[in-house]
This record gives structure tokens, sequence and C-alpha cells, in this order.
């Protein structure tokens, strides 16, 4: 179990914690977003990093008022989730991560990080079965994606899972 907990634990630190948006330019370039919606993302990575620095600070709760502030901005948006629910799962409160990992799943189903997530998260808290379904479906993902580098994570943490039973 130690082995598996390890592994697990190293590919969280490998996760890291949100993601900044980049944009392209030139004739590929995505068109202008409305203002508000802008203004909004804005807003919503603001109140992530500001969680983010919180985390740095050892202010916990801080950094979950934070992190649900970014999911109340944009529900639909699943940093605020993952973020929030990496902080519980650091925790080890893992009832608490499980939802929120649960809820990125139903915000953005096409999102391969939160089935990874709760893949890592079941098997931190002993469901080696769910923690299989939902490593196969965070394979499936990346792999849909090309993501390479998330593809081969998923598929080295399904190995780690299955070696343990």
């Amino acid at each position: 179990m130690n082995k598996i907990s390890i592994m697990m634990l190293l590919s969280l630190t490998l996760v890291g914690c949100g993601s900044k948006e980049t944009t392209s330019a030139g004739p590929t370039a995505q068109p202008a977003k409305p203002q508000a919606a802008h203004d909004a993302m804005r807003k919503n990575q603001a109140y992530i990093d500001e969680g983010l620095n919180y985390l740095q600070h050892a202010n916990v709760v801080a950094a979950i008022k934070s992190f649900d502030s970014a999911i109340k901005e944009n529900p639909k948006d699943p940093r605020g989730y993952i973020v929030l629910g990496q902080t519980y799962l650091r925790l080890k409160e893992y009832n608490r991560a499980i939802d929120t990992f649960s809820a990125v799943t139903h915000v953005a189903p096409e999102d391969g990080e939160g089935y990874y997530m709760l893949a890592v998260t079941y098997g931190l808290s002993g469901d080696k079965a769910l923690a299989q379904e939902n490593a196969k479906k965070s394979i499936a993902i990346f792999q849909a994606q090309k993501n390479q580098e998330r593809f081969m994570r998923s598929v080295a943490l399904l190995n780690g899972l299955t070696k343990e039973e």
C-alpha cells in the first residue's frame, strides 16, 4: 500500500495546481470573447491565484474560500474544482475530494483531469475498483485528445493500481 500511496502522491505533485490559459495569434486565433465573459474568466483566475497564494502561506481556510469563490464565479469552469479537490486531497479529506472531483466530471465531462484526480483519490482512499474505472476514463479522454503526456500519466496510474491486486 505504501508503494502505491507514494506513487499517487508523486503524481499529485506532477499535476500541479491550476493552469494559465494561453491565447494564440494569427490566422488560427480564436474569435474574441464578449467582454463580460472575459472579465468573468479573469476574475475566476484571480480567485484561483489568490487561493494558491494562500496555500503557499499555509492559510488553508482562506485558500478554500478563494477556490469556492472561483467556483461560484464560474461554476462551469473545472479549474476551481480541481484546485479545491487537490486541497482536500492534501488534507486527506477523501470524501470531500471525491465530491469535488466528481463535480468536475459533471460540469466538464470531457475534462480528463477530473477523472484522473478521482482515480488518485479513490486509490488513496482504498477503493481500487473505482480508482481503476476513473483511470480508464481519463486514459480514453486523453487518448482522444491526443494529449500524450497526460495519457501516459494516466496509464502509469492504472498500471500502479492494477499491480496492487
